[in-house]
């Protein structure tokens, strides 16, 4: 199962609702929901691609955000597996190793410093990088 194809399924369980009564409600088949959820088409046997206008659809009939579900298809936010677990897309985890190797670069790591500390460090590096996209906007 992909990412949106998870999300959905776990949305599904919080609403209560069935893949018909959730179909209906979006305006596509049932059988084009249960497609996207397993993320497959079978008779091609190649993944699906979800339109604009069927995320537009889905948003709707799921009482969320467009943007929110194309994030979830591309991997960019996380979302729980069954067992609770939080699921990171390949995305997010090369992005956090990359924030980490930054951090260690600096000499700001857990090792050397307090939460505090690091906590401290974070908010003025945040400022700094604001700072800097404020004066390449001008």
């Amino acid at each position: 199962m992909n990412y949106l194809g998870r999300y959905l399924k776990k949305r599904l369980n919080e609403l209560k609702v069935s893949e018909r009564e959730i179909s209906a409600k979006c305006g596509i088949s049932h059988s084009y929901l249960n497609q996207l959820i397993k993320g497959i088409n079978p008779s091609t046997k190649k993944n699906i691609s979800p339109t604009l206008a069927t995320f537009e659809k889905l948003a709707k009939g799921f009482g969320v955000s467009v943007d929110h579900l194309q994030q979830i298809s591309r991997g960019i936010k996380s979302i729980k597996s069954n067992d609770g677990q939080e699921c990171f897309s390949p995305q997010i985890l090369k992005r956090i190793k990359d924030f980490q190797e930054f951090m260690m670069e600096l000499g700001l790591d857990k090792k050397h410093n307090s939460e505090e500390e690091m906590a401290t460090l974070i908010s003025n590096l945040k400022k700094l990088v604001k700072k800097h996209y404020q004066e390449l906007r001008k």
